[in-house]
């Protein structure tokens, strides 16, 4: 092993290397201040020391893929076998000690620890045990220490925090380097130039009464007093205040606000007037808005003339994103084809499917008979990127991580060391994410790669991730929850308190496993394959519900907004048995969307599995999509807790 460089160290050094022969425990570093020093992966040169030398083999977190082919036929590059940053043996007790240490057994990791070969986790098996929720109470010194040789690991911060809070009003530990993920391109169009600046012309007291003024229909909306916004927007037109573009967002406000309130004669006037007023100002999202919801109302008034005319002017509007655009032309299509006019239905059809993996996209590519090909091939990572790669000491700990089956530690270093690479970098990051299968990582990636660079398998990523138990619903219905609740984030946790890669708030993971101590011990959510036990057992309850009868539309709705909102909103909503009609009269803007991205991450995971997808064939008809299992035995229902969920759900 490379001799390493103690420096001032002193008695600390000598310390370490009794640590490292095994004569002292680990513990003995938390009683001296200085005491850690580097390991081998910190005080090495830039190339690989020995301290961590790549072991002869393979990579077991990859298997190798066949060379990829660009559509055009031409290899794009060839891949290459990853190496091994750890021996078998290491593997083994690296694994034991992660096990170890989740349980608090302290002794028995620190015997494994002594008998590492490469050290190049301990930051990683450090921060475990500094950072356990209930097992271990870190100090100040260990905190400290910690920052000072691992600091570019990933959570250096809440260790930072931590330090701060045990060290007192005058401790000074390391500050962590603030790291983010760059921003990305902006791949949607430009939005077209204002027509006029909104505060051109006006004084201070005019600007202010107008924010007053839109701040106030806000508020009247928000507590449903729609006659009361109405009638201030009526007195605010008189006065000659409002631009174009402001006119359109009043009337669009006013028409969302009705149709929600199921008045679609209202809405549908207001939407006509809205037209005229702001004829000149009909652009961006406020336009987009009053077409949007003018043509829903028109819609479900069985005016469809209005419909269709409201629908091609929204997918019309540049500046939108292609999903916005292809949902309106696909609305479009819907109320063309009510009207026998097939030529302009297929037309719309046709400009819905340019969005191909949007919800609606997906739909009128099914209507018009395409084929569903979309390219599931994963970026390859050539030589010249690997060695390049190899140099940062970030990618070679991702390595190790990946090698002992910590995926969710490697894919926090690889979005880490997203922020400090250059962009030149990232093509070479996303083929070794794909290669280790790094799902969050793969999809931060696709944020920042160029359209032409990014594959349909890149941002639908298969992570290597199996529930406690095994799965008992299709895979690619619980990665549609997972892609779309945390973006397969392990460690993800919402402002309401959801957490894991199923977003599981700690009441329904306490209901649906019976243990009550889930309800204030939230880090058990962090591990994948109990949060994913979770999730899936949480979506059969659901689905054994009958206000939700294996309807995957309502199973979403359900998901997102809780079973009590489903059966209000079904109660209350006027569609019907549209559900197409259903999903866009919720009156709650997230849930919508969740619901679309949730039915389209499982087409598209359904056709990277190589399966058939009976649920977008149903909607596609206008029929409730209905869970049916495709990858092994139909799910069992969970009677024992069937009754007591059900009562749950109506309170």
């Amino acid at each position: 092993m490379e001799r390493l460089a103690w420096g001032k160290a002193g008695r600390a050094g000598r310390m370490l290397a009794l640590i490292c022969a095994g004569l002292l425990p680990l513990s003995a570093w938390t009683q001296e201040a200085d005491t850690l020093l580097a390991t081998a992966d910190e005080t090495g040169p830039t190339a690989i020391p020995s301290g961590e030398a790549a072991t002869t083999g393979t990579q077991t977190a990859h298997e190798p893929q066949a060379p990829s082919v660009s559509p055009e036929g031409e290899e794009m590059s060839v891949p290459v076998t990853l190496p091994r940053m750890l021996s078998d043996a290491d593997i083994a007790r690296y694994r034991r000690i992660f096990a170890l240490q989740q349980q608090g057994r302290w002794h028995e990791a620190d015997r494994l620890i002594r008998q590492l070969d490469n050290r190049i986790l301990m930051g990683h098996v450090l921060y475990q045990r500094l950072m356990h929720p209930t097992a271990y109470r870190s100090r100040y010194r260990e905190l400290r220490n910690w920052l000072r040789h691992y600091r570019d690991h990933p959570g250096a911060w809440a260790v930072y925090r931590l330090a701060r809070k045990r060290g007192g009003p005058r401790a000074r530990p390391p500050r962590p380097r603030r790291t983010a993920l760059p921003i990305p391109a902006a791949r949607a169009e430009a939005a077209p130039a204002p027509l006029e600046l909104q505060a051109h012309g006006r004084s201070r007291e005019e600007r202010q009464h107008v924010q007053r003024f839109f701040a106030r229909i806000k508020r009247e909306i928000r507590r449903r007093h729609l006659e009361h916004a109405e009638r201030y927007g009526w007195a605010m037109l008189r006065t000659g205040l409002l631009t174009p573009s402001e006119t359109a967002e009043l009337f669009g406000r006013l028409t969302k606000a009705f149709f929600f309130a199921g008045r679609d004669e209202k809405a549908l006037a207001l939407a006509d007037i809205g037209r005229e007023e702001a004829a000149d100002g009909l652009a961006g999202e406020a336009a987009y808005d009053l077409n949007w919801y003018g043509g829903l109302a028109a819609f479900r008034a069985g005016r469809m003339q209005a419909s269709a005319t409201f629908f091609a002017a929204a997918a019309s509007l540049s500046g939108r994103p292609s999903s916005a655009r292809a949902a309106a032309a696909f609305w479009a299509a819907r109320a063309f084809w009510r009207l026998g006019q097939a030529e302009a239905a297929a037309g719309a059809l046709r400009l819905a499917a340019q969005a191909r993996e949007s919800f609606y996209g997906l739909l009128a590519l099914r209507l018009l008979g395409d084929p569903l090909h979309f390219d599931w091939r994963q970026p390859a990572l050539d030589a010249d990127s690997l060695a390049r790669l190899m140099q940062r000491k970030a990618v070679r700990r991702i390595l190790a991580l990946a090698e002992v089956g910590e995926t969710h530690r490697a894919d926090e270093e690889m979005r880490l060391l997203l922020g400090r690479s250059e962009d030149e970098d990232w093509p070479a990051l996303a083929a070794l994410a794909a290669a280790l299968k790094l799902p969050a990582s793969q999809l931060a990636l696709t944020r920042l790669l160029s359209d032409e660079a990014v594959t349909a398998a890149m941002r639908y990523p298969l992570p290597d991730w199996e529930p406690e138990g095994g799965f008992v619903i299709d895979r690619a219905l619980l990665f549609a929850f997972m892609r779309q609740e945390s973006k397969f984030r392990a460690r993800a946790v919402s402002r309401v308190g959801a957490s894991g890669l199923m977003q599981v708030m700690p009441a329904t993971a306490s209901y649906v496993t019976g243990d009550r101590s889930l309800r204030w011990r939230r880090s058990r959510l962090y591990d994948p394959a109990f949060n994913m036990a979770v999730g899936q057992r949480y979506i059969t309850h659901l689905l054994d519900l009958e206000p939700v009868g294996r309807s995957l539309v309502l199973l979403a709705v359900a998901y997102n907004a809780g079973p009590g909102n489903l059966l209000r909103w079904r109660r209350q909503l006027k569609t019907g048995e549209d559900p197409l009609l259903f999903i866009e009269a919720i009156p709650v803007a997230e849930t919508r969307d969740y619901v679309e991205r949730v039915l389209a991450n499982l087409w598209l995971y359904r056709l990277q599995m190589g399966q058939d997808t009976p649920s977008l064939d149903a909607l596609a008809a206008g029929a409730w999509p209905i869970y049916e299992p495709l990858d092994g035995e139909p799910v069992p229902a969970l009677a024992d807790a069937r009754g007591e969920m059900a009562a749950g759900a109506a309170k």
